[in-house]
């Protein structure tokens, strides 16, 4: 029984991925040289360039939310370990904030980026984070309709996150 929801399990998140990758290869096409993706910029965070969109604009059933920034350490030291758990909390966040939408659904891709391993103090070090959510399919909403319950249901998570940035001794900011 145990390897049947094993494989159930598994063959739902390769659906999943196949859906993601459908949608990802669809902001390469191009009808009649007509674009198809969209983005649109949210400013709910001081130091973190904010923008939401999707790689389809007439049907926008996948979204992608992506906040870019640098990041500066003010000390000598282990930033993996930090920067690890702002990653855990912020998925933890992202996970729990998505369960009780009514929106989206609860299945997501975080992308976190950023390379600890070259961080040095005072340095300033390119940290971007995007994540891909779905629209619930019987609640499809417009882009340009959307901006405020992107800027409200996941603003408060950059902002976090910033916060949790500085907590720990990490200077944040929009330009190099």
């Amino acid at each position: 029984m145990e390897e049947c929801n094993n494989s159930i399990r598994a063959i739902t998140q390769l659906v999943a991925l196949f859906d993601f990758i459908k949608y990802f290869l669809i902001f390469y096409k191009k009808d009649m040289g007509l674009r198809l993706n969209k983005e649109i910029k949210i400013d709910v965070c001081d130091n973190i360039n904010l923008k939401y969109g999707s790689v389809n604009k007439n049907d926008p059933q996948i979204i992608y939310v992506s906040g870019k920034m640098w990041i500066c350490p003010s000390y000598e030291g282990d930033f993996e370990t930090p920067i690890n758990i702002i990653h855990s909390n912020f998925k933890k966040e992202l996970t729990k904030s998505l369960m009780d939408s009514s929106i989206f659904d609860s299945k997501h891709i975080l992308d976190f980026d950023i390379n600890t391993v070259n961080m040095v103090k005072d340095k300033k070090t390119f940290f971007s984070i995007s994540f891909y959510i779905k629209q619930k399919p019987e609640k499809i909403i417009n882009l340009n309709n959307i901006k405020n319950l992107i800027s409200t249901k996941f603003g408060y998570l950059f902002r976090d996150l910033e916060r949790d940035l500085i907590d720990n001794e990490f200077k944040v900011s929009k330009t190099k």
